[in-house]
């Protein structure tokens, strides 16, 4: 009688992952925790290092809102805009910038070496995805500014970058398409 192939294959077990469901809520919940912090960070920071806040919008009633920066400003005569915005670029950049790159050393550290710490990983997709959304928002403030206070300029600026990222995309699904 012929050898049973299959019963002397070895046995086959799924992958188990490392990371429990708990953990992966508990980034979640961080994740989410540090975009309202960063949120709230913003706010304070124009309220109190911005020059042009007091004019622009302290002569008003103003309501909490999450993106104050996006939301009207009181345009009278003690208010530059123009001026305003620049000084609100310029502090929510001063904020954003080192923090995408905290997060890209840390993802550095954690994921990219050798011998980098395993027990960290998911902890850091946290901070990545706090820094990526800080970056995205202050990319759309400047979106905004340029395309208010410089309408042609904005335009096509915008255009650029839009050309940009989805080229990039392309290349990108596509390599990894031909890779498959």
């Amino acid at each position: 009688m012929a050898n049973n192939v299959l019963a002397n294959a070895p046995k086959t077990f799924a992958k188990r992952s490392n990371t429990s469901t708990l953990v992966v809520i508990l980034i979640v919940i961080l994740t989410i925790v540090l975009v309202l912090f960063g949120e709230r960070a913003f706010t304070d920071l124009n309220r109190s290092f911005n020059p042009e806040y007091q004019g622009c919008r302290g002569s008003y009633y103003e309501p909490a809102v999450l993106y104050e920066s996006i939301s009207r400003v009181n345009e009278s005569a003690r208010c530059d805009t123009s001026s305003y915005r620049v000084s609100e670029l310029l502090l929510h950049s001063a904020l954003a910038i080192p923090i995408l790159l905290g997060a890209i050393i840390l993802y550095f550290f954690t994921h990219l070496r050798r011998s980098g710490q395993k027990a960290y990983r998911g902890l850091t997709w946290a901070y990545l995805i706090f820094a990526l959304w800080m970056l995205v928002r202050l990319v759309i403030e400047l979106a905004s500014f340029l395309v208010i206070q410089q309408k042609t300029l904005g335009v096509y600026i915008v255009f650029f970058v839009l050309i940009l990222v989805l080229t990039g995309l392309v290349i990108f699904l596509q390599k990894k398409r031909s890779v498959e």
